[in-house]
């Protein structure tokens, strides 16, 4: 009815702007990279990405981009409070497990057979033989004998933990489910606040020489060469140099 007062029947919804959104998502970005352990080197500072700063929200190319450009299960709230609950049940888990001095009891390892380079009789130099070469960077690569078979008890839970019963049980299933589906959301994307997926370095690589037959074109077009931390393509700059550019076909 146009002659009666409605204003009371309605309800204003408060709508928040995209800049709005822009601040809270980056000052919670700043916080998780603030906390999370990115570099073992203690003078190493990250800080945050050009799009999330004052000027960054701001540039004209930013509305080309997705709000949430920086993806991370850090970043998602119901995610945190799953991970967060499941942790500090596996702390109360972990408690029982302690001797009779109070220190927790040694873990099970295994021990992995001997590498075949250990057991190599070495009677050449290494710049000369590409098998030695080889065997000596996947030794570099594969690290030590002892693996722990449980080396994040946050991981493996199962194995540590007894069969929960009541209400407690109830809520963790409900979490572990409830981590199942958000892992399945993750599992297509690329976590920018993961320690592991930093510890990898990409390099554009190309080889050219004017001598070479094919000049000007390249011996080796220009491709993205991914060097893993102590993995695939980790060499020093010694070895780089002694490979592809003091060898007698190179010069």
């Amino acid at each position: 009815d146009p002659l009666q007062d409605d204003t009371g029947l309605y309800v204003t919804e408060e709508v928040t702007s995209s800049e709005d959104r822009l601040k809270t998502y980056s000052a919670a970005f700043k916080q998780e990279l603030k906390d999370v352990i990115l570099c073992i080197s203690p003078v190493m500072v990250f800080r945050e990405p050009f799009l999330l700063t004052e000027k960054g929200m701001r540039c004209p190319a930013r509305e080309y981009f997705p709000e949430q450009v920086y993806w991370s299960p850090l970043l998602n709230k119901e995610y945190k409070e799953l991970e967060s609950r499941r942790k500090r049940q596996l702390l109360r888990d972990l408690s029982g497990l302690q001797g009779m001095n109070g220190s927790i009891q040694a873990k099970a390892i295994q021990i992995l057979p001997s590498h075949e380079l250990v057991n190599t009789r070495i009677a050449e130099h290494l710049g000369d033989s590409q098998s030695l070469a080889r065997m000596l960077a996947d030794y570099r690569a594969r690290g030590g004998r002892i693996l722990q078979k449980s080396t994040d008890p946050f991981v493996q839970s199962k194995d540590v933990s007894s069969v929960p019963t009541g209400k407690t049980g109830c809520r963790i299933e409900e979490d572990e489910k409830g981590l199942a589906q958000s892992e399945s959301t993750w599992s297509h994307k690329v976590d920018c606040l993961s320690p592991v997926n930093h510890q990898r370095l990409c390099v554009l690589f190309s080889s050219s020489s004017a001598q070479s037959s094919n000049a000007p074109s390249a011996c080796v077009s220009p491709w993205i060469v991914t060097m893993e931390f102590y993995g695939k393509n980790d060499l020093t700059l010694g070895i780089f140099l002694e490979r592809y550019c003091f060898r007698p076909s190179y010069q």
